[in-house]
């Protein structure tokens, strides 16, 4: 992958993990991403949750290989 290219997750959802890590693909907003990551800020797995400090969204597929 290139240096200008963006990881994208296959799933819109994120899972809170306390463990840290993750692959850093953006992880997409389930409505309106464009807008909301304008708004908000982009969501990529491994990224502290903002509203639970210690805890980190994880994209589903590094979370179902977290066992």
């Amino acid at each position: 992958m290139s240096g200008n290219q963006v990881k994208l997750s296959q799933s819109s959802l994120a899972r809170v993990s306390k463990i840290s890590g993750g692959c850093g693909a953006v992880i997409q907003y389930s409505k309106d991403h464009f807008q909301l990551a304008d708004k908000d800020g982009q969501i990529w797995c491994g990224m502290e949750y903002k509203q639970m400090p210690g805890h980190y969204l994880i994209c589903l597929e590094c979370y179902s290989t977290d066992e």
